[in-house]
């Protein structure tokens, strides 16, 4: 079977589906010593809230087990293997990642859960889910009369998880399947490497990056060309062009240490109207999704990116070429349409002639 490049489509996230659920309780001053629960029975107010929670974290950067660390490979492969082992190994995996645990992290739930999605092509396919939460102080109030009026009581909630994927500190979807050319899709709220991870959790996955940042650099870049190049006249915004939209994906990259999706988009979609850039934003999305792009964190490489690839090229009815890297405003270039002609301005403090190659 094919593997799939990319991470989990929006279909297949929104098909997701907890077959087995449990967390245990990590200590923040005693790593080594995680609190062991039995698995939980949710109700579907806590299913909702722990899938919502599971699509938040399946998104990260792709990578492959190596071979000389293969023990949580393993422990996957097992759990799936034998569902009746699934507490104990639960158990395993977590008091793993807690003797990895550094003392100064926060103290919270591992989740493990087993989930079921389908792929393209309506076969389904089994993961393992790894989440880190971060536990959040709220407080809960009660009304009470009281001879001065209503007064609001508040008690304190040391151990409470939120519905913010803030709370999420590291997150791990693990595919032994072998559907998938990654093995690993993970995020870490605190990684600083150049795949986005913090030492420990990277030997806890015992795993590497499947494709370099380069790679990755000039495959967001040549992924918005194409994209850009399949808008139609319909939804392209005024005054913009395939070229305009790439020379914002390599600025991009040239002006941020790490790739965030988000950003990435929010800064090469640009439109007044609000429902056409939005239905942008969704289509290139998916383009990034399907390539293997989004979701994913690296260290940009802008100096991978080939020169004809940052290139805009223009030329006129009249035979006249225009040549330039990078934004119009920063080349002081100019063009823009007047009734049925097309206005190009270039502004400069010296010309000079160019000898043909």
């Amino acid at each position: 079977m094919a593997a799939h490049d990319s991470g989990l489509t929006t279909m297949q996230l929104s098909n997701l589906n907890i077959e087995h659920f449990i967390f245990h309780v990590i200590h923040a001053d005693a790593p080594d010593n995680p609190t062991f629960l039995a698995e939980v029975t949710i109700s579907e107010e806590q299913r909702d809230f722990f899938t919502q929670r599971l699509r938040d974290a399946a998104a990260g950067t792709q990578l492959l087990f190596l071979d000389e660390s293969p023990h949580l490979k393993e422990q996957c492969s097992n759990i799936l293997t034998d569902q009746t082992r699934f507490v104990e190994l639960s158990r395993q995996v977590t008091q793993d990642f807690a003797g990895r645990h550094s003392r100064n992290s926060s103290d919270g739930i591992f989740v493990t859960a087993v989930v079921s999605t389908l792929l393209a092509d309506n076969e389904p396919v089994k993961l393992i889910f790894f989440v880190k939460m971060d536990h959040k102080v709220t407080y809960d109030y009660k009304l009470v009369q009281g001879d001065e009026g209503i007064k609001a009581v508040m008690s304190r909630i040391a151990n409470a998880l939120v519905e913010d994927k803030a709370a999420i500190q590291k997150s791990a979807l693990i595919d032994v399947s072998g559907r998938f050319s990654w093995n690993v899709l993970a995020r870490d709220r605190a990684g600083t490497g150049e795949d986005g991870l913090t030492d420990y959790f990277r030997g806890f996955l015992g795993a590497r990056m499947r494709e370099d940042a380069s790679t990755l650099t000039v495959r967001a870049v040549t992924e918005v060309s194409k994209w850009a190049k399949s808008i139609s006249l319909e939804d392209m915004p005024p005054g913009e062009d395939v070229f305009s939209f790439k020379a914002r994906a390599v600025r991009y990259m040239e002006d941020n240490t790490v790739f965030n999706t988000d950003a990435f988009i929010n800064t090469v979609v640009r439109d007044e109207d609000y429902d056409r850039k939005l239905r942008l934003e969704i289509n290139l999305r998916e383009k990034l999704t399907i390539s293997g792009v989004a979701g994913q964190t690296f260290t940009p490489r802008p100096n991978s990116i080939p020169k004809k690839n940052r290139k805009s090229v223009y030329e006129t009815e009249e035979g006249v070429t225009i040549i330039y890297e990078g934004e119009q405003d920063a080349r002081r270039v100019s063009i823009r349409k007047e009734e049925n002609e097309t206005i190009i301005e270039i502004r400069t403090r010296r010309l000079k002639p160019k000898s043909p190659d």
